[in-house]
This record gives C-alpha cells, structure tokens and sequence, in this order.
C-alpha cells in the first residue's frame, strides 16, 4: 500500500493505469492551426459541433472550443483555450491551452 510521500520509480506494471495515466497527462504543441476568424466561429458555434483543426506536425486533431480567453499579449491574438479533442485515439478527451491566432502555433494539454 502506498504512503503519502512515497516514490515510485520504474515502468508501471499495471496497463490500465499507464494508459489512464498516458491518457490523462499529455500534451499537443500546435504548429498550424485556425484563423482568429475560425477560432471564434468555432466558439461561437461549439454547441452546433463547429470544429477545428489543429495540426501536431506529426498528426491532425479536430477539436470542439467550447471557450476563448484573451491574454494580454500586443497583438491582442494569443488565447486560452478550453475545449475537447473529437478526432484520433484521445477523441472526447478535454482540454486546456494556449493558442496564437497571429503565429497558428500553440499546445493543448
């Protein structure tokens, strides 16, 4: 039985847990992704199913944004973001991040 305070090292035995925990802790840097303009029409539209797509470099994700934020930033384009992935093997997985609208760059964890 684990303790509070102890650590444990080493590859998890267990295979349910590693996937809950592969699948709980990740994190997807955007290399291309939508406008300002599609972003918000995405937002505005989330309860109709509007996606995204964000491009990993390595694969493409649609997603569901349910909420932008602005972040003080001087082009007034850099957002947290706040939604659920619908595509690939984390399809309905949410998610929180950062996003550039000016750049198209970002990540979502």
């Amino acid at each position: 039985m684990w303790k509070e305070g102890d650590v444990r090292t080493g590859p998890c035995k267990h295979p349910r847990i590693a996937e809950a925990v592969f699948e709980a802790v990740f994190e997807l840097a955007i290399v291309d992704g939508p406008s300002n303009s599609e972003l918000l029409r995405a937002v505005t539209h989330s309860d109709r199913g509007q996606t995204v797509l964000f491009d990993t470099g390595d694969d493409i994700f649609k997603a569901i944004v349910h909420e932008r934020a602005e972040i003080a930033s001087t082009d007034r384009l850099t957002f947290a973001v706040k939604g659920s992935l619908v595509s690939g093997k984390r399809k309905g997985v949410p998610f929180v991040g950062i996003y550039d609208c000016g750049r198209r760059r970002g990540y979502v964890e």
